[in-house]
């Protein structure tokens, strides 16, 4: 079994999430968004640091994607301060700063978000508010079959562990979003 088929239950139940289905349909509003670009910035950020000192990711330079994440969140964000740190997000950085020094595990978180960029992140720009430069890759082939070329089955748990707390940031997402909803019926009714 590949370890993209060890791991298939923890992916479906991670983009299984309603979140997932309002960022695919088109209609996820622009603040909402930048707010789920803001929660991925800090976390590509912490991922990125690592991997780069920890050397998991100095050969594929490319696959960086916290400067681009930073531009898209820009361009949408219209608050004069950033959003509220989700909860999952605090626990992820964490979780991911106390691999440090094991490349192997680091790699697998690696895998799993910059992977998906790669892979449904394609689908995904041309229903996202903006521009989508996080899924904009230099040759995205080429990277694919670095990755794949880095991988093995020792990495299920921590790819499992990976689609965990995406899961959860999904589930924080969808609160997120029914907040936005409600906040702008509650304006469209004050003015009616």
């Amino acid at each position: 079994m590949s370890l993209k088929e060890l791991t298939q239950a923890h992916h479906k139940q991670a983009e299984n999430q309603p979140f997932v289905g309002i960022l695919f349909s088109g209609r996820c509003p622009h603040e909402t968004y930048a707010t789920y670009l803001y929660q991925l910035w800090l976390i590509y950020q912490t991922l990125e640091d690592i991997g780069m000192s920890g050397g998991v990711l100095n050969d594929l330079p490319d696959l960086l994607r916290a400067p681009q994440i930073q531009q898209d969140f820009d361009e949408l964000w219209t608050g004069s301060e950033p959003p509220t740190v989700l909860d999952s997000v605090h626990a992820y950085r964490a979780y991911l700063d106390g691999l440090r020094h094991e490349p192997e595990r680091v790699w697998a978180h690696c895998y799993t978000r910059h992977m998906g960029d790669l892979m449904g992140g394609q689908q995904l720009k041309a229903r996202v508010p903006g521009s989508g430069k996080m899924f904009e890759f230099n040759n995205p082939g080429e990277l694919i079959t670095k990755i794949r070329g880095k991988l093995n089955d020792g990495m299920q748990r921590e790819v499992e562990t990976a689609y965990e707390f995406a899961t959860l940031l999904f589930k924080e997402m969808w609160g997120v979003h029914q907040e936005a909803l409600k906040k702008q019926k509650a304006y469209e009714e004050s003015y009616s």
